[in-house]
């Protein structure tokens, strides 16, 4: 009986969550953040749906003695990137057990078409009372790749195979964070096993990535195993351990994350428009 009601209050305080107006400034704290950040067919700029910047992130907020926070009254996270674009994150709603908690960052389909060629990928994020700051941090996101091709939305568009390598490059100096390079080639025909036996063709490498000098080269040999039209899907990851650890410039608190993504996908789509994978 004792353990029964244990774990009814247990499963109860997991519902609650305090109002931020009423916890004090200086006892926020961030824990076990996660980020994600995708850019989807770089210098494709024809169409939201099939290109542009995506961030989507948790950060979860603590009060040091009420525990689980949820953002109400003049209360606001804010997340400004380095093109001065500002975004609101929103309580994450309650799920079953799981109260409602701040905050959510969801950004999709940004069209920041300066941001290979920025040198600060820093963002700011402020919590914020009645527009008074009480807590803030940065998040020093990786360098993606600037491609030099796919260099335009006609790259894109007008794909085929005519026997030859397949050479996706950027400006070796812009991919210093990259720590893994993935292409898979595919049929669009419906079928399987359809590529000599396989229904793709994956290489990946993560080893020596600054010797590829800005070029990825996509064998002639290995795309003619795929019957035509063919479709090639390139992912590029990006990481520095040393961004993963966080340090708050009120209170000086420190934490990590918990996840930690950012990639670039290019999709090159062979006698046709473009279609996602």
């Amino acid at each position: 009986m004792r353990r029964a009601a244990f774990t009814l209050v247990f499963f109860l305080t997991g519902c609650n969550s305090s109002d931020s107006s009423k916890v004090a400034p200086e006892s926020f704290e961030f824990r076990d953040v996660t980020l994600s950040v995708t850019q989807l067919n770089p210098n494709h700029n024809d169409s939201v749906e099939n290109s542009g910047l995506s961030y989507h992130g948790m950060f979860y907020l603590y009060g040091k003695e009420q525990g689980k926070i949820k953002l109400n009254g003049q209360d606001k996270l804010t997340f400004t990137s380095p093109s001065k674009h500002q975004f609101n994150a929103k309580n994450i709603p309650q799920t079953g057990s799981l109260a409602e908690q701040c905050c959510k960052l969801e950004v999709s389909g940004l069209q920041d078409t300066q941001y290979q060629h920025q040198d600060n990928h820093i963002w700011l994020a402020e919590l914020t009372r009645n527009n008074t700051v009480m807590e803030s941090f940065e998040l020093d996101l990786p360098q993606m790749a600037q491609f030099i091709y796919p260099g335009e939305s006609a790259d894109y568009q007008q794909f085929a195979f005519t026997g030859n390598d397949v050479v996706l490059t950027w400006h070796p100096e812009t991919a210093k964070d990259l720590i893994k390079i993935r292409y898979k080639i595919s049929t669009q025909n419906e079928g399987q096993d359809l590529c000599s036996g396989q229904n793709e063709i994956i290489e990946e490498r993560v080893d020596n990535l600054s010797e590829l000098n800005g070029e990825l080269v996509i064998p002639a040999d290995k795309i003619a195993l795929c019957p035509h039209p063919v479709s090639i899907y390139a992912t590029l990851n990006y990481d520095n351990e040393q961004r993963k650890t966080i340090t708050t410039h009120k209170q000086k608190n420190t934490f990590q994350f918990f996840d930690f993504e950012t990639i670039q996908i290019i999709s090159l789509y062979e006698d046709g428009p473009y279609k996602p994978e």
